[in-house]
């Protein structure tokens, strides 16, 4: 039976995103990336999405990567091989799980699970493109943050990304059955719909009535400029598109330039959305020019920021490289905190992808540095997080196990449970590299202890897969005897799981 959820407010909103988007992009491929670390709630939000989208015609799909080939392209070849109905003209959506089981960190092999699967995501976008149905990916935060560091070019050519958070206190999830009827999910959303419809008329009536009393009103471009937002908002980006450029002629008739130029950026964010690079740069150009004619210093980085993404979608690493240290400069210059940690983080990305990891860890300890100042409690997690997978790669050891044990304590401070079994899971891995088996022994016992307690299958049998390889190689019946009893079940029967 499908249970409703008594979802946060912020969680509603992006459901009602993610349907909306689902919805509008039938019959063709669209990719929307679906980021959640609460298993019990990624699982109720499908639910509801597919309950409400099955209500309307359409027919849910949901399909697992495999780990030993986790390839988006190949799963999903295979998926529609024995369901063809995938590809007929009927309404249907993919949901793909797997992702947040894969391993993070290297066993024998030269690349771990994980980075296999951004190599596969990184270089299949035309290969992608045979498939006419929109998929939503699910993903932990650790391989969101890996996946828009590691394949940057499918980051960008994604169609969206909704980020579900953990449900605050006193908001928690109920077990009243879900109905049937073509009911929307939540109250919220509901009204979601409704406000935007509504305001999508009230807009459209304020225009006409203005155009017939005065033409030239400036009022007329901001109209146009609502409307595109709010179109924006419902990823009807070709509707955005047209009412923006109408918003854009009529800010030529008052010569507004600082108008004129916001209007150049937004159509250069939703050309951006819409993968078309070279017009979005077209416009954040323009908008560019006008921002140094007025002297828009907060104006200029952020449009620099934006020539970076573009540059960095088309794999233009050095000028990506030069645009996020113009807009670096005028954060500095300005002294906005947040935009400095932010383009620090760009900065850090691209260096990763020129493999100088070096800089990339600089870059990493200046954005650590602004979070500490701002007290980002999150941010930091990441970051820490971050360093130690560049400390990995450089394989300083001792240096990776210190941040991760950093990120460790921000999980255990913020209860957050999922993060702290993957790190004493990474913590494991360090170890054994290292040769310190015994503390190794005791990671790896710690991560499958709090993945038992918090019923994560996924992640289970990847706990268990490793214990297998690593009893292999450092045979230790005392160790299996405490993963028995955490798995609840004998000694002889762990045995014969490891030996099939």
């Amino acid at each position: 039976m499908v249970m409703q959820a008594n979802l946060s407010p912020h969680n509603q909103r992006e459901l009602s995103k993610l349907i909306i988007s689902i919805r509008a992009n039938a019959h063709h491929l669209d990719l929307f990336l679906a980021v959640c670390d609460d298993r019990e709630l990624r699982d109720l939000l499908i639910q509801q999405y597919e309950t409400t989208l099955a209500n309307e015609g359409f027919t849910p799909y949901r399909v697992g990567l495999n780990p030993k080939a986790p390839s988006l392209k190949a799963t999903l070849d295979e998926f529609v091989k024995y369901n063809p109905g995938l590809q007929s003209d009927s309404n249907c959506v993919v949901t793909v799980l797997g992702s947040s089981s894969l391993f993070g960190v290297r066993l024998t092999e030269d690349k771990s699970e994980r980075e296999k699967f951004f190599f596969s995501l990184q270089w299949t976008r035309e290969a992608l493109r045979k498939f006419k149905f929109p998929v939503v990916i699910w993903l932990s935060n650790a391989v969101a943050t890996g996946l828009s560091q590691q394949a940057p070019d499918f980051w960008s050519w994604r169609s969206g990304v909704f980020e579900f958070e953990s449900q605050p206190d006193g908001v928690e999830l109920s077990s009243s059955p879900f109905q049937t009827d073509n009911h929307i999910p939540s109250e919220q959303e509901s009204a979601n719909l409704e406000t935007s419809a509504c305001k999508i008329a009230d807009l459209k009536q304020q225009i006409a009535e203005l155009h017939h009393q005065n033409q030239k009103s400036p009022l007329l471009t901001t109209l146009y400029s609502d409307l595109g937002d709010t179109y924006s908002q419902q990823a009807a980006h070709e509707s955005a598109l047209h009412a923006y450029k109408q918003a854009l002629e009529q800010t030529k008739i008052s010569n507004h330039q600082s108008k004129q130029a916001e209007i150049f950026f937004k159509l250069g964010d939703t050309l951006l959305s819409c993968r078309r690079y070279e017009q979005a740069r077209g416009y954040y150009q323009q908008a560019l020019k006008i921002a140094i004619e007025i002297n828009n210093r907060n104006g200029q980085a952020g449009i620099y920021h934006q020539l970076g993404m573009v540059a960095e979608e088309l794999r233009d690493y050095e000028q990506a490289r030069r645009y996020y240290q113009q807009a670096l400069d005028i954060a500095i210059e300005t002294n906005d905190r947040n935009g400095q940690a932010g383009t620090y983080h760009q900065l850090g990305t691209i260096a990763q992808q020129l493999q100088e990891f070096e800089q990339a860890r600089t870059y990493c300890q200046q954005a650590l540095k602004i979070e500490i100042e701002t007290n980002d409690r999150n941010g930091q997690a990441l970051t820490y997080h971050q360093l130690g997978i560049v400390a990995q790669q450089l394989r300083d050891y001792e240096q990776a196990r210190a941040y991760y044990q950093q990120a460790l304590d921000i999980a255990i401070e913020t209860n957050d449970r999922n993060g702290q079994a993957r790190t004493y899971f990474q913590l494991g891995q360090v170890a054994e590299a290292i040769k310190d088996i015994a503390a190794a022994k005791t990671f790896y016992l710690q991560d499958l202890k709090i993945t038992v307690e918090i019923n994560d299958q996924a992640e289970l049998n990847v706990s268990c897969k490793n214990l297998a390889r690593f009893y292999q190689e450092y045979p230790d019946d005392q160790l299996l005897a405490s993963a028995a009893q955490l798995l609840n079940i004998s000694l002889g029967e762990l045995k014969a799981m490891i030996a099939n």
